[in-house]
């Protein structure tokens, strides 16, 4: 049976159907790669192709974007964040090619899933906050009411983080994108007897980062001006956070920081 599939994705690419009809990016990156012989040429091609379903899927993402936004609980909070540069979020989702990122499951559009965003605040949190104020500390009775722990869930549920339609239609999106790693043998074990030397050649590795501009939701399960306070204590963690720390790989690299959209 996946002999059978395999030969039907072949095919697709041969007859030069999938380009004109494939309209989910993530369904592409996950399923669609056509070995030409060149590894490095596969890859691009199967990058390019999700760019361009990026790009056709975006009618059908504008209005299911709207609903979202309309459909938000009584008690929340919105903001829109910018990328300073680009993010890779889910690099380490297994893919036919050696890297991954997070995709709208049902529209193949780019997503910072809720529970990384809860993390990183929960983490920034505990960090930066609990050594000024107990409360906030990782067993803090103020952590617990945000963020939960062993014994309740917390107050406040962070939403997945949409992108905005018009970051789609422009230079922003998904973008073609590269890491050298100069040490490829040695960190994969095909190096046992020997450290890195500065004569190992760099071996480019294509992948897909994001830029754009996210809608980011938190809400809360009280009412009135409690649900207030919490939810204006949550957007400011997680608004230091994404800017200060960054979300996603590569932040040591510079990837992954959001910052307020004026």
């Amino acid at each position: 049976m996946s002999q059978a599939c395999r030969k039907v994705a072949q095919d697709l690419w041969s007859n030069s159907q999938l380009p004109n009809a494939a309209s989910h990016a993530g369904l592409i990156l996950d399923r669609y790669l056509l070995q030409t012989g060149d590894d490095g040429e596969s890859k691009r091609n199967l990058l390019e192709e999700a760019k361009k379903a990026v790009a056709k899927s975006i009618g059908l993402y504008e209005r299911a974007f709207l609903r979202w936004h309309n459909a938000a609980p009584v008690n929340h909070l919105d903001h829109e964040f910018r990328s300073e540069g680009r993010l890779v979020v889910g690099l380490g989702i297994k893919s036919v090619i050696e890297t991954g990122l997070r995709m709208h499951h049902t529209y193949g559009v780019p997503l910072i899933p809720g529970s990384a965003l809860k993390g990183l605040a929960s983490h920034y949190c505990a960090l930066t906050r609990g050594p000024i104020d107990d409360a906030f500390a990782a067993d803090g009775a103020a952590f617990a009411l945000i963020f939960g722990n062993n014994e309740a869930s917390g107050l406040v549920s962070f939403d997945d983080a949409w992108i905005h339609p018009s970051s789609l239609t422009n230079s922003e999106g998904l973008l073609l994108d590269a890491m050298t790693p100069h040490h490829s043998d040695y960190y994969t074990g095909k190096q046992e007897d020997a450290a890195p030397a500065d004569f190992d050649g760099p071996i480019p590795l294509q992948f897909l980062s994001v830029k754009g501009t996210f809608l980011v939701r938190v809400w809360a399960d009280v009412d009135g001006l409690e649900a207030r306070k919490l939810l204006t204590i949550s957007m400011t963690l997680l608004t230091e956070a994404l800017k200060n720390w960054g979300i996603g790989g590569k932040t040591n690299s510079g990837y992954g920081k959001l910052v307020l959209n004026s």
